[in-house]
């Protein structure tokens, strides 16, 4: 072909666009945000998508989620894996929680994620325990892995309170960067 690349060699536009629609694509994340996006813009993007008048431009943090190989829904159901939120405290983070499996994370894990380029560890970032057992199956109590035990603190055995929340140390730094970013 013609231009300054050779045949078979990606440009690094491309190659960056490649690694990171993988970075979420292979875990088939479904992602639904909280607290992220203001009603109004949503019903904007709703309204012009029914309207078929263009495309609308996505908020720039359901195209990180969408260029990382995410699908992100306005809903959380039995096969949401991920509720990315501003705060924990919101009705998606408390639907998410009962989720098998969904993980209820800060707004920093998606962004870590993105400007790492590969998928970064969850647990810093949970803001909800996180619900064991099999997806779609769980009937009154929670299936458990061999050897774990209900520690009898209502979580299921997940160490998890808000006095032990595993972070980096630096929460005002993490809020003050989620709050610049989501302020309406």
């Amino acid at each position: 072909g013609g231009g300054d690349e050779e045949e078979g060699i990606e440009s690094v536009p491309l190659l960056l666009q490649r690694m990171r629609r993988e970075v979420l694509e292979g875990e088939k994340a479904r992602i639904v945000f909280s607290g992220l996006i203001s009603l109004q813009e949503q019903q904007t993007h709703k309204a012009a998508m029914r309207n078929g008048s263009g495309l609308p431009p996505r908020h720039f943090i359901v195209r990180y989620a969408e260029d990382m190989g995410g699908k992100v829904f306005d809903h959380v159901d039995e096969g949401t894996t991920h509720v990315v939120a501003k705060r924990g405290e919101t009705e998606k983070c408390k639907e998410g929680s009962k989720v098998v499996g969904c993980k209820v994370v800060g707004v920093n894990w998606l962004m870590d994620c993105f400007w790492r380029m590969k998928k970064v560890d969850t647990e810093p970032y949970l803001l909800a325990p996180v619900r064991e057992g099999v997806k779609g199956k769980v009937k009154g109590g929670e299936k458990r892995k061999r050897g774990e035990e209900d520690d009898g603190n209502g979580n299921g055995g997940n160490n998890f309170d808000d006095n032990n929340n595993k972070d980096d140390g630096d929460d005002d730094e993490d809020d003050d960067f989620a709050d610049e970013l989501f302020d309406e």
